[in-house]
């Protein structure tokens, strides 16, 4: 599915709360995305178990996040 680029944000929203009862892992292409939609999907609260996932993270974090 090809989704232009300015409706990928609001299709990725549509997604996550249609399904909120499955593990999803999204990837970006920088740090700087993930952390903006990180922080746009919980003030909207898409939710109850938004996490963030990135490199700047200690490794400890991350995998407790992964798992």
């Amino acid at each position: 599915m090809e989704i232009p680029i300015e409706d990928k944000l609001d299709t990725l929203f549509s997604f996550l709360k249609t399904h909120q009862k499955q593990k999803i892992l999204v990837f970006f292409s920088s740090r700087k995305q993930v952390r903006f939609a990180y922080q746009a999907f919980k003030s909207l609260k898409v939710s109850q178990n938004l996490l963030e996932l990135h490199g700047k993270q200690d490794q400890n974090k991350r995998t407790a996040i992964y798992f």
